[in-house]
């Protein structure tokens, strides 16, 4: 004697189940029930159709919901409804939730002859009577309604026939009409409830040997005797040929406020008229989607939300391989974005648009999909594959100095020999500092300096040995930075180019001292002329001396205090021009450049109106002496305004 909430079904697979629902019905011309995009379809004409379930359950203890779609009324006269419906042995003695949408009437009845005197209605809303559910507890039948199969409000009760105990109780989703044109009523999640799952909820870094079959129960692959996405190596390898192959997860996962972030590498293009691999978020209707896909063979990032598989608003770019490194799909606020990252730490907006309602459902899937077309069709599998990792994980960083010297000056500090960290000798470490000449508030600024000593015992840093793999490179003007990573958290600390090499080829010592300067000395030595300004403020100006000299790093300036009557250079040294705005400005104005190659300007009003100079920072205290004498405390004070100083 089955309970009736044992009857699940999600209506996703496309064939009706005969199992559960043996004996679906149509009376009217309009053809049997069938389930088509992931929802049970029920012909609304002048007969009667119905999923019908086995007559073999009981109510008693039990309930039954579903999630309801009701039909247009298409001109009918008094009835296009859509019932959930248990029914007796007995013909007419049933309990029903109808949504009729000619009256715009939900009601609530349990019948005896095809009536019920307290029969209950309300005006149907569609959202927030989207579910409908009978239940039984204690000797009492209860109507509720959900918005989202989650959150349920009971909307009648009733005392329990006794019937609801029979073991023989039928099911049936049916749908009528008595006239106008015909129509259909779709139901959909029968006694299943919606996952509380958010996309961030599922991580996989697919380090272990074998597919978690938790996390991806619906791997498939459609090309004949294609083989299921694997792992072997500790990613994700999704096999790409004419069929359509991906890791998929189950249907149970909500995107609103939430994201889904994966590194990927895509297949190779050459050979193929597209060859893509997709971060892909699917509805419970076919077709509607989200897509971040990577296609090698067009060299494009594709950004989009698919409406029966097409999307009139998408967005493209050229992939570039190392700034999209990793993709993600997130929503926040009814906005829907699509980001890039090079590391999956630092992430940049590439699109964004209106969120669709359907992303807050709890019954959506993400897919780690592949799939190629080549240029000649019928030849053997392609063997190539699209890898992806760390499916919603964050890397995170080893803590620890870096210190690098980026010898081809290509900005991306990544050759063999730029990372220079493990050659800085104890005797030559890492000592920068940056900020003000002195430490006194009428001081100028300084150029931010930088020396280290690194082990040439192999002769790496000797341009002038031919065996040197950077010979040819090693020159002043060779970018440098300096890094410290705490807690997670990267903290840069110099960056700037190398003002000089000194090598002491000595047997006894096979060294190279290294000094930098930060890139305040673009300013120093170069003449610069402008056009003439009149009642600008200093900060205003300081930016002109900056566009000047062809600045194109990131910039932090102050409106500036002082406005100036006229201003212009003729052939002025741009570091003398900047430390004249200063003094114009007034103390304690400063300018420097930070540690992570910002020029910042800070006005003679800084300190009365930045948080930073508001509210402290950090507390230091001397520890108590263990001594007789009385213990004073001391206050301990450093001067810190934009300079610093450090060894690594």
């Amino acid at each position: 004697m089955p309970l009736i909430e044992e009857l699940r079904d999600t209506f996703d697979d496309g064939v009706v189940d005969t199992a559960k629902w043996p004996s679906n019905y149509n009376t009217g011309p309009g053809g049997d029930p069938i389930e088509t995009d992931g929802r049970a379809r029920v012909v609304c004409d002048t007969g009667f159709s119905a999923f019908t379930s086995d007559n073999t359950y009981t109510l008693a203890g039990s309930a039954a919901w579903v999630e309801t779609y009701p039909p247009a009324a298409g001109g009918a006269a008094s009835e296009a409804w859509a019932q959930l419906l248990i029914t007796s042995s007995t013909s007419g003695t049933d309990a029903i939730f109808e949504v009729n949408a000619v009256s715009g009437l939900l009601t609530m009845a349990v019948r005896t002859g095809y009536f019920d005197p307290g029969a209950t209605t309300l005006a149907y809303d569609s959202t927030a009577h989207r579910w409908l559910r009978i239940s039984e507890a204690g000797g009492t039948l209860t109507w509720a309604t959900s918005p989202d199969g989650l959150t349920w409000t009971t909307r009648r009760t009733a005392a329990a026939p006794a019937w609801v105990a029979d073991a023989d109780l039928e099911i049936q989703l049916i749908t009528h009409r008595d006239g106008g044109a015909a129509d259909f009523a779709e139901f959909d999640n029968f006694n299943i409830t919606p996952s509380t799952a958010v996309f961030a909820d599922l991580v996989d870094d697919f380090d272990a040997a074998s597919v978690d079959t938790v996390k991806w129960p619906d791997n498939y692959n459609t090309a004949p005797g294609g083989a299921l996405p694997d792992q072997p190596s500790g990613v994700a390898r999704v096999p790409c040929d004419e069929g359509f192959a991906a890791y998929a997860s189950a249907p149970i996962y909500r995107l609103q406020g939430s994201a889904a972030h994966v590194q990927l590498t895509p297949p190779p293009g050459p050979g193929h008229l597209e060859s893509y691999a997709q971060l892909l978020i699917v509805s419970d209707v076919m077709g509607t989607q989200i897509v971040f896909e990577v296609d090698a063979a067009t060299g494009m990032l594709t950004m989009a939300t698919h409406v029966d598989y097409f999307d009139a608003n998408a967005a493209a770019v050229p992939y570039d391989p190392v700034a999209h490194a990793w993709l993600r799909i997130r929503e926040d606020a009814s906005v829907l974005s699509w980001d890039t990252s090079p590391d999956g730490r630092e992430w940049t907006t590439r699109h964004s648009t209106d969120a669709p309602s359907w992303i807050a459902q709890n019954n959506l899937q993400v897919q780690l999909l592949a799939h190629c077309t080549p240029l000649v069709t019928g030849g053997p599998p392609s063997d190539d594959y699209a890898y992806f990792d760390n499916f919603n994980i964050t890397p995170t960083l080893a803590a620890g100095y870096t210190v690098a010297v980026d010898w081809d000056g290509n900005g991306d500090f990544d050759g063999p020999y730029d990372d220079v960290t493990r050659d800085v000798l104890q005797r030559g470490p890492v000592s920068f500092a940056y900020g003000r000449d002195q430490a006194r508030q009428l001081a100028p600024p300084r150029v931010g300096s930088l020396s280290m000593t690194l082990c040439n015992a192999e002769r790496i840093y000797s341009p002038e040995d031919p065996e040197s793999p950077i010979a040819d490179d090693m020159s002043p003007a060779a970018p440098v930075k300096v890094e410290s990573v705490y807690d997670d958290t990267l903290y840069p600390l110099f960056t700037g180019r190398v003002d000089d090499l000194d090598v002491h080829p000595d047997r006894g010592d096979r060294s190279v001292d290294i000094t930098a300067l930060d890139l305040l000395s673009l300013l120093q030595g170069v003449k610069i002329s402008t056009e003439l300004y009149q009642a600008q403020r200093t900060g205003t100006l300081v930016g002109v001396i900056l566009d000047t000299v062809g600045w194109t790093g990131p910039r932090d300036l102050d409106l500036g205090a002082t406005h100036v009557p006229w201003w212009w250079l003729e052939e002025t040294d741009a570091f003398t021009a900047l430390t004249d705005l200063l003094a114009s400005e007034g103390p304690p104005s400063i300018a420097y450049v930070g540690p992570d190659g910002t020029f910042i300007f800070r006005d003679r009003h800084h300190r009365l109106l930045r948080p930073q100079s508001q509210s402290p920072q950090a507390s230091f205290a001397a520890g108590a002496a263990d001594v007789c004498n009385p213990v004073y405390g001391y206050g301990l004070g450093g001067y810190g305004e934009g300079g610093y100083g450090g060894g690594a």
